[in-house]
C-alpha cells in the first residue's frame, strides 16, 4: 500500500500543476466540435484517437439500422462480446427477490453482471435498483432499456479493460453510448409490426426536434421516444406450451428422459404429511411416515374416497398429476416505454461551452406467474380441528366431525396435517395466477462547461441522477392468512383435499373454494427500490505536454468526486415486520409470503474520490523514415481512487502500439483493474433463501450400513434455510488484463479493407462469492468423517428418530438442518481468454452505388474458475468425488459460455434507395442437467443464427405538409422465424442467449421537416 500511496502522491502533485496551468493561460477561442467525427472512448485527451492503439468497436446510425433494435436489450445482445443476458423481463429467475420488469443487462466478456463500465455521452449511468443473484451472489447493473435507441448516434465499445482511465467496474471493457446533439429541424418516425404466429405488435413513435437561437450561440436538441410491445404467452409457442417437453425431444438419444419433465409436483393434487401411519382396518390410508397424496378417483390406487371425484392414495404421486405451469405462463411481458432527452448547448462570450442534459426514462410492464405454492422449508400446518382434515377430531365444536373418515386407527382427537415442507406439496391453482406490474422510472441532469485555455482543453460537469422501480405483485398468498383459512372450523374453511380436474388432471382447478375464502388470504407485495448517483469531475488535455525527440507528447488529468446510494425497501410481509407463526408448531419464518423467502430492507451509500493521469508518448513517427518502425506509440495510464466503505486501489495502464510498415499495425496493452463491491454485497443483512440440499452424512451412513450403494444413490434431501449476509470488510475484486492485436489496413485497390484480431487474457482475484449452502454441507460432511465440523451448518440436536437412522453406522448422529450462514467474501479467482476478429470493407462506385460489410466475431478460448479453499478440503476426500461441487472448473460450453458468438452486417445504397441485411449468430453449448441415461452425454444446445433484412426508399422533396423529406421502410427481424433452440429451462429456452419472439415483419415511416 505505500507504494500506492507514493504514486497516489506523485499523480497528485503533476494533476495539481496541470489543473492550474489553464487558469492563467490566455483564453482563446474554444474550437468548434466537428459533429461527424468520432472520439472513441479509451482516452481522455481530447482530438487523440486510441482506435489504432486499444480494441475498439463502433457501432453507428448504420449498423443500428439493420439491427432494428426496439431497446438497448437488443442492441447489446447483438455485440459478440455480449455473454449472458441474465438481467432480461423474459427471465424467470428470483420471483420479487429479483430483478423484473423492462432490464437488461451488460456482461462485456461473460466476466459477470457488473463487470462492464457504462457511458452516456462519457459519463456513468446510475445502476439499476433491482438486483439479481449471479453464482448466489447479488449484482448490478445499469439498465440498458433507459437509455433511448432513436437518440443513438454511436456506440463505442472498448474492449480491454479501463479502470486506469475511467474507474471502478472497466474490467470487461466500457461501452459508451453517444447519443444525437445539436439539430436544427424536425423529425418524426413512426414503425408498427406484428409478431408471427403470436397475437403480439410491436409498435414505436420518435420525434426528434431542435432549434437554433441567440445569434446561434445556443442550441436546443430534444427528443421523445414512445415504444408498445404486447406480450407472448407459453401456450403461444410449441415449445413452451408444456412444461414437460419430453415431447419435443421424441426420435432422439434423449427420447423418454425424465428431465425434459417439467411439470411440478405442487399441483391441486397435494402431497400431504402427518405423525404417523394412519388406517382404516387393514388398509394403510398413509405411508409408514405417514404421507399421502390426493388423486382423481377413476386412477387405481384409491384406498378412500373423499368426495366423488378425489381419493387418498399412499404412494408416490402419479406422473400424470404433475402440473402444468405454462397454462399460467407469460414468457413475454406487456410493455410500455418512455424515453425523453434533451441536450442544450450554449457559446458563451468568453469562448467557453455550457452544455446541460436532461432525461427521462419510464416503462411499465404487465406479467402473468404461475400461482403460490408453500416452500419447502416453511411447512403449514392443518390443524386436527380443521373442517376438512380428513384424520381430525372426532368432534369439533362439540358438534361430530362429518369430514374425518370413519373407521380409523387415528386418535380421537384426531391428527395435524402438513403442507409444504420436505414431504408436503401444493399449489392453490383455484386462487388463479400471479399477476406482475413493475414501474421504472430514472431521470438524469447534467450540467458542464468545457474550452481551451491555451494550449490546455477543459472539461468539468456535475451529474445528479436516480432511479427506482415499484414491483407489485397482485394475487400473492398470506402464510398466516393462508393457515387460518385452512384451520377454521366450519364450512367456510379453505379445502386443499378436494383436487384438481378429473377430466384434465395436469390442468386447472375444477373444484375450487368459494371465492370468498379464496380473498381471505389473498395479498399484494410491494417491493420499492431505488438509486442515486451525484458525479462531478474536471478534466483537462493537452497535445503539447512535452516534446520527446522533436515529437509532442499528450496527456490528460482529472479528478472524480462520486455520491451512490442504494435502498431496497421490501413489503412487511417479506422484510420480517409481518412474520409468519405457525399456529399450531409455533414455526416461526420471516416471510409471511409464500413461496417466497424472507428479505430484509437494505440501503446503503459510498463516496468515492478518484483522480487520474494520462499520457500518450510518440516515440517514432512516420515522416522519421525507420525501417520496419513506421510509427511506436505508448499510453501511460493510472488512476487512483478512495471509498468510503472498501478503501483505496490504484490501477495502472500500459499500451504500445507498433506499426511496422504502413497498413500493418501491432497492438498490446497490460492493464489492472477493480470492481468495486456492490453496495447490496456490503449492506445486506439476514437474507433468507431456501434450497432443496443433500445431507451427505446421512448418505454415508446409508453407504455404512449397506442400504445404498454409493453417495450416488443418495436421497437424502431437505429444505434448507441458507442465511446470506453482506459485510463491510469486503475488498474490491481486482483483475490483471493483457491484450496482443493485429491490424491490417491495405491503400491502393483494396482502400477501405480492414481486418483486426485482438487476444485478451484475463485473471480476476477476489471475486467476491458465497461459498454456497451445498458446499458448505459437503464441508460438514467431510469434515465429520475426520473428527470435527463445519461451524457454518447449524443443526439441531439429534432426536430420536436421528438416533435411529445412525444406529450401526458407525457415524455419531446428527439432527436436521436448522440453517447455513453463508456470508458474502471474497474467494472466487477465475481466468478468462479468448479471440476478437474484425473484417471491414467500404466500396463506393459510381454505377453500382455504394457497398459497407462488417463482420465481428468472438471466440471464448477460456472462462474457468478455481476452487476455493474449502473446495480443496472437500477434494482431499477420496469418498467426496462424486459431490459435483458448485461453481468449479472449466465453464466453456457448459449452461452458457458458448465459444462463438458473431455479427455480420451489410448495406447497399444508389440514389435514395437502400438495403441492409445482418446475422447474428450465437454458438452452441450444453444443458449440463440432461444426461443421457446410457452413454453419459449432455443436452446440445444448437447454435442459433438470426437474420435481419430491410429496404427503404427516400423520397426527397417531399411536397406534402411541408415535409423536407419522407422515407419510407419495410423490414423484418428474424426473417427465417428461427425459434430458439431447446433446453431443459423455463418456457424451453434459455433467455440469457435467445429469445421466442421470431419474426417481426414491420413498416417504419419517416418525415423529415
Amino acid at each position: 500500500m505505500k507504494s500506492k500511496s507514493i504514486l497516489m502522491m506523485s499523480s497528485c502533485l503533476i494533476m495539481a500543476g496541470m489543473v492550474s496551468s489553464p487558469a492563467t493561460a490566455q483564453d482563446a477561442p474554444a474550437a468548434q466540435p466537428d459533429e461527424t467525427t468520432v472520439v472513441v472512448i479509451g482516452s481522455q485527451i481530447r482530438g487523440r484517437k486510441v482506435t489504432q492503439i486499444l480494441p475498439v468497436t463502433v457501432v453507428d446510425e448504420k449498423d443500428l439500422d439493420v439491427l432494428a433494435p426496439d431497446s438497448g436489450e437488443q442492441v447489446f445482445r447483438a455485440l459478440p462480446s455480449q455473454g449472458a443476458t441474465n438481467f432480461s423481463g423474459d427471465s424467470e429467475t428470483g420471483g420479487i427477490n429479483g430483478a423484473r420488469g423492462d432490464v437488461a443487462s451488460i456482461n462485456l466478456r461473460s466476466l459477470g453482471t457488473g463487470n462492464t463500465l457504462v457511458l452516456l455521452n462519457g459519463r456513468r449511468l446510475v445502476l439499476h435498483p433491482g438486483t439479481q443473484a449471479e453464482n448466489l451472489v447479488p449484482v448490478v447493473t445499469p439498465n440498458l432499456n433507459a437509455l433511448p435507441t432513436a437518440g443513438i448516434r454511436r456506440l463505442e465499445v472498448l474492449r480491454d479493460g479501463a479502470s486506469a482511465i475511467y474507474g471502478a467496474d472497466a474490467v470487461g471493457g466500457v461501452v459508451n453510448t453517444v447519443l444525437r446533439n445539436k439539430y436544427d429541424g424536425l423529425q418524426i418516425t413512426t414503425r408498427f409490426g406484428e409478431y408471427d404466429g403470436v397475437n403480439a405488435t410491436g409498435t414505436s413513435v420518435d420525434i426528434y426536434g431542435g432549434t437554433t437561437f441567440n445569434q446561434k450561440k445556443t442550441n436546443l436538441t430534444m427528443f421523445a421516444s414512445y415504444y408498445a410491445r404486447g406480450g407472448i404467452l407459453a401456450s403461444e409457442r410449441p415449445y413452451s406450451i408444456n412444461d414437460d417437453m419430453r415431447p419435443l425431444v421424441a426420435g432422439t438419444v434423449f427420447a423418454g428422459d425424465s428431465g425434459f419433465n417439467n411439470s411440478t409436483t405442487n399441483t391441486a393434487w397435494g402431497q400431504f404429511d402427518t405423525t404417523q401411519r394412519v388406517s382404516r382396518g387393514s388398509t394403510n390410508l398413509t405411508s409408514a411416515a405417514g404421507g399421502f397424496h390426493i388423486q382423481p378417483t377413476n386412477f387405481a390406487g384409491c384406498l378412500q374416497n373423499l368426495s366423488a371425484t378425489a381419493c387418498i392414495d399412499d404412494g408416490s404421486l402419479d406422473s400424470a398429476l404433475r402440473h402444468n405451469n405454462a397454462l399460467f405462463g407469460q414468457a413475454t411481458s406487456d410493455l410500455e416505454r418512455l424515453n425523453t432527452f434533451a441536450y442544450l448547448t450554449h457559446q458563451m462570450d468568453n469562448g467557453a461551452t455550457f452544455y446541460a442534459e436532461a432525461s427521462y426514462y419510464q416503462a411499465d410492464s404487465d406479467k402473468i406467474r404461475e400461482g403460490s405454492t408453500p416452500l419447502s422449508s416453511t411447512p403449514i400446518t392443518i390443524s386436527k380441528t380443521a373442517y376438512y382434515n380428513p384424520f381430525g377430531a372426532t368432534t369439533i365444536n362439540g358438534v361430530a366431525n362429518t369430514q374425518r373418515i370413519a373407521g380409523i386407527n387415528a386418535p380421537t382427537t384426531g391428527l395435524d396435517i402438513t403442507v409444504g415442507g420436505d414431504a408436503g406439496r401444493y399449489r392453490i391453482l383455484d386462487a388463479g395466477p400471479r399477476l406482475l406490474r413493475v414501474d421504472n422510472d430514472s431521470y438524469r441532469f447534467l450540467a458542464g462547461i468545457k474550452g481551451e485555455r491555451g494550449k490546455w482543453s477543459y472539461d468539468s460537469a456535475v451529474v445528479y441522477s436516480r432511479a427506482w422501480t415499484r414491483d407489485l405483485s397482485h394475487n400473492r398468498v398470506s402464510n398466516t392468512l393462508f393457515q387460518a383459512a385452512l384451520n377454521r372450523t366450519t364450512s367456510d374453511a379453505y379445502n386443499p383435499f378436494n383436487g384438481g380436474d378429473i377430466n384434465n388432471p395436469t390442468g386447472l382447478d375444477a373444484t375450487p373454494n368459494p371465492q370468498a375464502t379464496i380473498n381471505s388470504f389473498l395479498i399484494d407485495v410491494v417491493r420499492e427500490n431505488s438509486t442515486s448517483l451525484v458525479l462531478a469531475d474536471y478534466k483537462v488535455s493537452t497535445n503539447q505536454f512535452a516534446t520527446l525527440w522533436g515529437k509532442d507528447i499528450g496527456a490528460a488529468f482529472g479528478v472524480e468526486f462520486r455520491r451512490e446510494t442504494y435502498e431496497d425497501d421490501r413489503d412487511d410481509r417479506l422484510d420480517g415486520t409481518i412474520k409468519y407463526t405457525d399456529s399450531v408448531t409455533g414455526l416461526v419464518d420471516n416471510s409471511d409470503v409464500m413461496g417466497s423467502s424472507g428479505t430484509p430492507d437494505t440501503s446503503g451509500k459510498r463516496i468515492t474520490l478518484s483522480g487520474f493521469g494520462e499520457l500518450q508518448v510518440p516515440l517514432v513517427s512516420p515522416e522519421q523514415g525507420m525501417p520496419f518502425v513506421r510509427s511506436l506509440e505508448l499510453q501511460l495510464a493510472g488512476r487512483y481512487e478512495r471509498a468510503s466503505d472498501f478503501g483505496d486501489v490504484f490501477a495502472p495502464k500500459l499500451a504500445i502500439s507498433w506499426e511496422p510498415v504502413s497498413g500493418v499495425q501491432v497492438r498490446t496493452a497490460y492493464s489492472e483493474g477493480f470492481r468495486a463491491p456492490n453496495l447490496d454485497q456490503v449492506n445486506a443483512e439476514g437474507i433468507e433463501r431456501s434450497n432443496t440440499r443433500t445431507d451427505w452424512i446421512r448418505c454415508q451412513a446409508q453407504i455404512n450400513l449397506g442400504t445404498i450403494a454409493s453417495l450416488n444413490a443418495c436421497s437424502q434431501n431437505e429444505g434448507v434455510q441458507s442465511l446470506r449476509s453482506g459485510s463491510d470488510e469486503l475488498e474490491p475484486e481486482t483483475n490483471e488484463t493483457g491484450t496482443f492485436g493485429l491490424t491490417f489496413r491495405p491503400s491502393g485497390f483494396l482502400k477501405g479493407f480492414a481486418a483486426t484480431l485482438d487476444y485478451y487474457h484475463i485473471k480476476q482475484e477476489n471475486v467476491v462469492g458465497i461459498g454456497g449452502d451445498a458446499n458448505a454441507i459437503a464441508l460438514d460432511y467431510v469434515r465429520r468423517l475426520n473428527g470435527s465440523t463445519n461451524a457454518a451448518v447449524v443443526r439441531a440436536a439429534p432426536d430420536a428418530d436421528d438416533i435411529n437412522f445412525f444406529a450401526g453406522s458407525g457415524l455419531a448422529a446428527v439432527g436436521s438442518i436448522i440453517r447455513v450462514d453463508d456470508p458474502y467474501v471474497n474467494l472466487d479467482r477465475r481466468t478468462s481468454e479468448g479471440y476478437d476478429i474484425g473484417l471491414y470493407y467500404d466500396l463506393e462506385t459510381r454505377s453500382l452505388g455504394d457497398f459497407s460489410f462488417a463482420l465481428d466475431a468472438t471466440y471464448l478460448k477460456q472462462f474457468s474458475q478455481e476452487l476455493s479453499e474449502a473446495q480443496q478440503e472437500i477434494r482431499r476426500e477420496a469418498r467426496a468425488n462424486l459431490i459435483n461441487l458448485v461453481g468449479e472448473g472449466s465453464f466453456i460450453e457448459q449452461d452458457g459460455y458458448p465459444r462463438w458468438r458473431g455479427l455480420a452486417r451489410i448495406t447497399w445504397k444508389k440514389d435514395n434507395l437502400t438495403v441492409g441485411a445482418s446475422a447474428q449468430h450465437t454458438g452452441a453449448y450444453l444443458d449440463t442437467s440432461i444426461v443421457q441415461d446410457i452413454t453419459g452425454e449432455l443436452w446440445p444446445v444448437d447454435s442459433w443464427t438470426v437474420m435481419n433484412l430491410y429496404a427503404d426508399y427516400n423520397f426527397k422533396n417531399f411536397d406534402i405538409a411541408n415535409a423536407k423529406s419522407m422515407r419510407v421502410r419495410v423490414g423484418a427481424n428474424n426473417i427465417t422465424n428461427e425459434a430458439p433452440p431447446l433446453i431443459d429451462e423455463t418456457f424451453g429456452y434459455d433467455t440469457a442467449y435467445h429469445d421466442n419472439r421470431g419474426r417481426f415483419l414491420y413498416v417504419q415511416l419517416r418525415a423529415t421537416f
